[in-house]
C-alpha cells in the first residue's frame, strides 16, 4: 500500500491511497490516518473524496511536519554494527564524525 499527498486541481492538499496509476483521495491527513482505529489498513477502505491520475497528481511530501524523526544512522553502535553485518568490519568512518546526519542544534543563548 502506497500513500500519498498532493496537490489537487483546486489548489488544496489532499491524501489518498495510490491504487495502479491512479490516487484516490481520503479526507484527512496521514497522521490522522496512522493514529485512527484500525490504523492505515481500515484507512485506505473509507469513502474516497476524488481519483486522480498518478502523473498529473502535483506530489508533495507525505507528512509535511512529521511528530518525530527515527534514523538509526545516528547513532554510533548501529552503524558500527551495520558494517560487520556487511563487510565483516565495525569501524566508523571518521566522515560519520564530521558531518552527523542530524548535527546537535546551537544553544538558545548563542548569539553567534
Amino acid at each position: 500500500m502506497r500513500w500519498a499527498r498532493y496537490r489537487s486541481a483546486d489548489g488544496s492538499t489532499r491524501r489518498g491511497v495510490v491504487h495502479d496509476s491512479s490516487v484516490h483521495a481520503l479526507g484527512t491527513g496521514l497522521l490522522e490516518l496512522l493514529r485512527a482505529e484500525g490504523g492505515l489498513e481500515v484507512a485506505a477502505t473509507g469513502e474516497l473524496t476524488e481519483t486522480v491520475e498518478l502523473a498529473t497528481a502535483g506530489l508533495l511530501a507525505p507528512m509535511p511536519v512529521p511528530p518525530a524523526v527515527r534514523d538509526f544512522a545516528a547513532f554510533e553502535r548501529h552503524v558500527s554494527n551495520e558494517g560487520k553485518a556487511a563487510v565483516g568490519d565495525g569501524t566508523v568512518s571518521p566522515v560519520w564524525y564530521e558531518h552527523p546526519l542530524f548535527p546537535a542544534p546551537e544553544p538558545s543563548w548563542h548569539t553567534g
